[in-house]
């Protein structure tokens, strides 16, 4: 089943991403969702483990930089 995660959906594929300016959430549950990463984070490449690189580009440019 099922276990709460904090600050991670129960199926993995949307996260609460904290910034200076408040949170947000983003969910990244289809193949082109995650394709778009780099252009999210404003980067020519992207890591295996992207999530760490989204939560980084948002705690230092902001939930409004980011929506």
């Amino acid at each position: 089943g099922f276990q709460a995660g904090g600050r991670v959906s129960a199926g993995g594929a949307t996260r609460l991403l904290a910034g200076p300016d408040g949170w947000c959430a983003l969910t990244l549950a289809r193949p082109d969702d995650v394709d778009a990463v780099a252009a999210l984070i404003e980067s020519e490449e992207v890591p295996r483990d992207y999530w760490p690189a989204i939560e980084q580009y948002v705690r230092q440019r902001g939930v409004v930089a980011f929506a």
